[in-house]
């Protein structure tokens, strides 16, 4: 979700939580990406194993 600078809030502590909840979900999304990569090259590299044999 894209933000304005008028809709954030003036709340130093709220800004943080933001800030960190963003964080979260980054780490999050990357640790799945990570995941979904290691899936898709793992079957091609099974696949060329396979094929050199």
């Amino acid at each position: 979700m894209v933000m304005t600078a008028d809709q954030l809030p003036d709340d130093l502590d709220a800004l943080k939580a933001m800030i960190l909840a963003r964080d979260v979900e980054n780490a999050r999304l990357i640790q799945i990406i990570k995941e979904l990569q290691r899936h898709r090259f793992a079957d091609i590299a099974s696949r060329i194993v396979v094929a050199a044999r």
